[in-house]
């Protein structure tokens, strides 16, 4: 389950409604359970599962490596990994990823 997430990487446009950061590039690659990506200035990792009948994801054993950079992008970066970390489903229509969490945050990428 979960093939449509797979297949290459998802460049983030989106994160809770706002557009990402002018010249940054969040991006999101799944791939045989492991899930890793740019979050805006560091690296994150971990696993990934998503339910049988396909409607369910669920992120586990996030990890990120920790370097500062300026503000506007370790705030996207709080936002993007903190959603990310609480992602409970998702969908892919007309080639938008949208990951949601149960309070309604989203992440929205393309390929």
């Amino acid at each position: 389950m979960g093939a449509a997430l797979a297949g290459g990487e998802w460049a983030v446009f989106e994160i809770n409604g706002a557009a990402i950061v002018p010249g940054s590039k969040p991006t999101i690659t799944f791939e045989e359970g492991r899930v890793f990506g740019a979050g805006s200035c560091n690296r994150f990792m971990g696993g990934y599962t998503v339910s049988p009948d396909g409607v369910k994801l669920e992120m586990s054993q996030m990890a990120s490596t920790m370097m500062a950079c300026p503000d506007p992008l370790m705030q996207q970066e709080g936002a993007f990994l903190k959603t990310l970390g609480e992602v409970t489903g998702y969908s892919v229509n007309g080639g938008v990823l949208t990951l949601k969490t149960a309070g309604g945050q989203t992440i929205k990428a393309k390929r």
